[in-house]
């Protein structure tokens, strides 16, 4: 099945494949947007700025728990 994709993929490439090397496009050596020390400082003090919550609220799991009750028939 691999073969065949490798065959496929010969004769038809992705097209995003196609632009890629049509435009030179290199992936960054690292992931995400490099930033200097101030921009990191800036976003931990945004961060820690930001409200904090604890926990979620509770679902509403009675329509399937009734469901499950009755057997789990339609």
């Amino acid at each position: 099945m691999l073969e065949a994709l490798n065959a496929e993929w010969r004769r038809h490439p992705p097209v995003h494949h196609l632009v890629a090397a049509y435009l030179d496009y290199k992936p960054a050596d690292q992931p995400g947007a490099p930033m200097s020390k101030e921009q990191e400082a800036e976003l931990q003090k945004l961060v820690q700025a930001s409200p904090q919550i604890s926990g979620a609220p509770a679902l509403d799991t009675s329509a399937w728990d009734a469901f499950v009750n009755k057997g789990g028939e339609k």
